[in-house]
């Protein structure tokens, strides 16, 4: 909370300045609320700190938790129409044959065409 309080600080010290470093900045620095700016800053360091996590290469999930006797799994999308979608890895399948039911959004028949 401290950080936020001082970056209102700064900013109502820089809305009193004629120019920063680039004057074409000046004129939105000087009339931008603090608020304005707290909420612009916020959503860039949120934005850049999300992309910084590692991306996993995987489509399968595997979803446990409070109350589940057994282990769900989730595959990701099939909104794209490119056939690799559709080359399972053997840990697909070894789920699908786990598995008590399964339900999908579209018809898997209609799908068989692609």
């Amino acid at each position: 909370m401290i950080c936020l309080e001082a970056l209102a600080a700064l900013i109502l010290r820089l809305q009193k300045l004629p120019y920063i470093i680039f004057p074409p900045f000046s004129f939105y620095i000087r009339f931008m609320s603090p608020r304005y700016f707290l909420a612009l800053a916020a959503l860039l360091f949120f934005t850049c700190s999300l992309s910084a996590q590692e991306k996993n290469n995987t489509l399968l999930w595997r979803v446990t938790g409070k109350g589940l006797d057994k282990p769900s799994y989730l595959f990701g999308t099939f909104h794209l129409n490119d056939n690799r979608l559709f080359q399972f890895g053997d840990s697909v399948y070894a789920a699908m044959d786990r598995t008590e039911g399964l339900a999908v959004e579209v018809d898997l028949n209609e799908m068989a065409a692609y």
